[in-house]
């Protein structure tokens, strides 16, 4: 069933850290495992689908279904590069420049505000995509547009709270949440962090608008930009406070 695939691709991760409790901590253990975990999903996957009843087109019909979907996939494979470089490969940029406990200040900060605020644009999303989705099915314009433009609202609401909490209670939750070594210099980039992670769940409503529109080469794109700017500004602001957006 969709419910059973999609719980052994959730569980990947969660096996890939066991492996990497069990067998060493290091950084390509961990790529490594997420590596041959997802290559056996997929293995699985196509086992699984092959073993099912699957209704084919006529030649004609499969060529332009493989042509279509070559055009949606292939700009994502760069995008998902490009988002390990958003969201892990800036650490590795940080770790060449600075301390490592600059580095553990940094992601212990990014840990403390970018994920909560993260975690709430993603439920939004992941509520909202089968009911966009189901629009676009449907071709319903008018619900997609609402819908989405519901989503761009809602997540400025959520980003602009969590950058103003920052902003009045940053040194109240850094005082409760983090030991004195973490504190010191932190305050500024709890707001900077709360702030890129602001817009970072505000172009969730854009991302699934290329989905939609099947326009996943924009998507491409857009996330290429971010990435350069996001190593660009972390490099820019070593030995200050490092920026990520």
């Amino acid at each position: 069933s969709i419910i059973s695939r999609t719980r052994v691709l959730s569980e990947a991760s969660f096996v890939s850290a066991v492996a990497i409790y069990l067998l060493l901590d290091s950084a390509a253990v961990f790529l490594a495992a997420q590596t041959l975990l997802s290559f056996g999903c997929l293995v699985a996957l196509r086992l699984v689908l092959k073993g099912g009843a699957v209704e084919h087109g006529s030649v004609e019909e499969q060529s332009r279904w493989s042509e279509a979907g070559r055009r949606f996939v292939l700009p994502m494979l760069a995008s998902g590069l490009f988002n390990w470089a958003l969201n892990v490969g800036d650490r590795y940029v940080l770790a060449h420049f600075c301390s490592e406990a600059e580095v553990g200040r940094y992601a212990a900060v990014y840990g403390l505000i970018a994920m909560p605020i993260g975690a709430a644009g993603g439920i939004l999303s992941r509520f909202l995509f089968p009911l966009v989705f189901g629009a676009a099915a449907r071709n319903d314009q008018a619900a997609q547009g609402y819908m989405l433009r519901g989503m761009l609202l809602l997540s400025a609401v959520i980003g602009a709270s969590a950058t103003v909490a920052a902003v009045v209670f940053g040194p109240w939750i850094l005082q409760l949440a983090l030991a004195a070594d973490y504190r010191e210099g932190s305050a500024p980039l709890l707001v900077w962090l709360a702030a890129g992670q602001a817009c970072l769940i505000v172009s969730f409503s854009f991302d699934m608008k290329a989905y939609v529109k099947k326009l996943t080469i924009a998507f491409s794109v857009a996330a290429g930009v971010a990435a350069a700017i996001n190593i660009g500004l972390n490099i820019a602001g070593v030995g200050g406070i490092s920026l990520n957006l």
